[in-house]
């Protein structure tokens, strides 16, 4: 059998209780608003997936709907009207400029693809009229 040690202290000594239960109290406050933040952060965070998934399903349904409106419209081949040619002036001195470099093409994105077909379906209605 163990023999129980004497003088043992099961209590211990706490200089300034006020302080440590208000700093017990500060951290449990901290706790607690980043808890609430954190929550807050997730509704947000479950809104913006909502949103974009509903955004996904529009430009869905509206790429389906102007692929049956391209299909229903009569085949006609509309030639572009000639652009008018601007005369360019020789210049006479000076030094030569470098051309300005033309920035890469970014890759065109599902809406300005959807944009650009109303665009076309647009100038057709008005060809037809």
């Amino acid at each position: 059998m163990k023999k129980k040690p004497e003088n043992v202290s099961y209590f211990v000594s706490i200089n300034n209780p006020d302080a440590l239960k208000r700093n017990l109290l500060e951290a449990s406050k901290t706790m607690v608003q980043g808890l609430a933040q954190y929550e807050r952060f997730k509704a947000v965070r479950q809104e913006k997936q909502e949103a974009i998934r509903k955004l996904r399903l529009d430009l869905k349904q509206t790429a389906a709907l102007i692929s049956r409106l391209k299909n229903l419209l009569p085949q006609v081949d509309v030639k572009p009207a000639p652009a008018p040619k601007i005369a360019r002036q020789a210049k006479v001195s000076g030094p030569k400029e470098a051309e300005p470099r033309r920035a890469p093409r970014k890759e065109i994105s599902e809406l300005e693809k959807l944009e650009a077909e109303l665009d076309d379906i647009e100038n057709k209605l008005g060809t037809m009229k």
